[in-house]
């Protein structure tokens, strides 16, 4: 299970830069060829998060951080394809900026996340970032 997590981190962490990169570059100039690759690399990164939300569910993570994982990891490729649809015009904007921070979010949940899950085989529940409370040791 470490390995698996270990290596969906890295997915994350390396697909998520690769996304703010490109985010960055279509919202700066808008170029169709690299929206292709923003949308696969997007659902490689929420298929990610999936997978280190049922191994944090499977460590006992906290069921209000793996509800929040794979609700963002849902949440974000819905919300990225429908983004061209919403709020045409000088209003866009918003939801460019929901956008980028709903990936933000995923991104911060994903590595609390593999924490978790990492931290599960020290002996303690979670990796002592809180929500350990009422675990008798």
């Amino acid at each position: 299970m470490r390995t698996v997590a270990t290596a969906m981190q890295w997915v994350v962490r390396l697909t998520g830069l690769a996304q703010i990169v490109l985010g960055i570059v279509l919202w700066v100039r808008p170029a169709g060829s690299l929206r292709g690759a923003h949308i696969g690399i997007g659902f490689v990164l929420a298929l990610a998060v999936l997978v280190l939300a049922a191994l944090a569910a499977r460590a006992r993570a906290p069921l209000g951080l793996v509800a929040l994982g794979a609700l963002l990891a849902l949440t974000l490729p819905v919300h990225g394809l429908g983004q061209l649809r919403w709020l045409p015009g000088d209003s866009h904007w918003i939801v460019r900026v929901l956008h980028l921070v709903l990936g933000l979010a995923t991104l911060g949940v994903a590595d609390g996340l593999g924490r978790r899950v990492l931290g599960a085989g020290l002996g303690a529940r979670g990796s002592g970032l809180g929500g350990a409370s009422g675990s008798g040791g």
